[in-house]
């Protein structure tokens, strides 16, 4: 019984301290945000986000946070994404992602995103 109780407190500790928080607004939810490391650095980061809105989106934008491995904050940047010629807008229930290259963020090794402002088809914002 204490090993169990021991192992349980052991998953909530790890899952609390290795999980990524994101912070979902307007309706977005941030599904993963993966660092693709090489060389040992940060090179860029590949976010997914759901559109939980009735109306199609045209862009988003976000703060990624970037920490490492001691949980310190260690930079932020500004992530945006636009539908454009190639890439349409996200209808109400899609996917949309984008790969970002943050500067100088070389040692992280945690990312969290957090939705700023979303802009929609009919020129509506939620901020």
């Amino acid at each position: 019984m204490k090993f169990k109780i021991l192992s349980l407190l052991f998953l909530l500790i790890a899952s609390k301290t290795f999980s990524q928080e994101h912070t979902n607004k307007c309706n977005l939810r941030v599904v993963s945000a993966e660092p693709i490391v090489w060389n040992d650095k940060l090179k860029y980061y590949k976010v997914v986000i759901i559109n939980g809105n009735e109306k199609t989106m045209d862009a988003c934008e976000w703060t990624a946070s970037f920490y490492d491995k001691f949980d310190v904050l260690i930079g932020e940047t500004i992530g945006k994404w636009s539908s454009g010629s190639i890439i349409g807008p996200v209808e109400p229930g899609g996917k949309m992602t984008d790969r970002e290259t943050p500067k100088n963020i070389g040692d992280a090794d945690r990312i969290a995103i957090s939705i700023n402002k979303v802009h929609f088809i009919d020129d509506s914002i939620c901020q």
